[in-house]
């Protein structure tokens, strides 16, 4: 048999001839030496299996190897591309915490600085707070100086023309006083309908010829009289006087 024919044979055939070399053991007409050869031969055939066998498990064994290479070069390269997002992601994640402590710090200096601005309007709120309390202090103060000299700035005069008798109110302060009425003894109060304006050192005039007859007839005599009066007027911040 040449080496090409049993390449070709299949692994039946061999089988085949195996067993039929095999068949041969035990047969009355066959002698030692034919059952030697047909042992040999068979063991041949069987050889041959295995042989196909253990070339064909080396071939699937190289396969494998081959499949087992490339996965692990696939496994590795998988591992050193996480490696290496991994280390683009922590370098990432440097820059953020960095932007992040730079905004963090720039909203810490922002709250500092508004806090700052705020005390400032409060110290500022506060020092006006008391220099309005101040300024109404000051003009409380003015105000009571001027009603305590208030009386002091009305002074009168009486004169006589014409047959009348006239007593004049000058303003001798610093201020416009506007009269709107006078009463004068036994006479019913008599309200302007329009302010006689009275600037400094202006005056202002009423008759009081009746109410001096009427003194003079019901006292007699020459002494002086005395004519009991109030004035009423403003000044110019509202406020209202009685002056007796």
């Amino acid at each position: 048999m040449r080496i090409e024919d049993l390449s070709n044979m299949s692994e039946s055939e061999l089988r085949t001839r195996a067993s039929e070399c095999l068949e041969k053991f035990g047969e009355s007409n066959t002698s030692l030496m034919e059952e030697e050869h047909s042992a040999a031969t068979a063991q041949f055939y069987l050889a041959e299996i295995e042989r196909r066998k253990q070339a064909q498990e080396r071939i699937d064994g190289g396969r494998i190897a081959k499949r087992d290479f490339w996965l692990e070069v696939s496994v590795i390269g998988l591992i050193g591309a996480e490696l290496v997002i991994a280390l683009m992601s922590y370098r990432e994640g440097n820059k953020q915490m960095e932007v992040l402590d730079k905004l963090n710090q720039s909203s810490a200096a922002t709250a500092g600085t508004l806090t700052a601005v705020r005390q400032a309007q409060e110290a500022s709120l506060e020092t006006q707070k008391h220099t309005l309390e101040n300024i109404v202090a000051m003009n409380s103060a003015l105000q009571d100086e001027m009603d305590l000299n208030i009386t002091e700035a009305l002074q009168f005069s009486g004169a006589r023309g014409g047959g009348q008798e006239q007593i004049s109110f000058s303003n001798r302060g610093r201020t416009t006083l506007f009269v709107w009425g006078s009463k004068f003894d036994g006479e019913p109060r008599k309200m302007h309908q329009k302010e006689t304006v009275v600037v400094p050192n202006d005056s202002v005039t009423f008759d009081v010829s009746a109410v001096v007859k009427r003194f003079v007839q019901t006292r007699g005599g020459s002494a002086p009289i005395t004519i009991p009066f109030e004035l009423y007027f403003k000044r110019e911040n509202g406020t209202e006087y009685v002056s007796k």
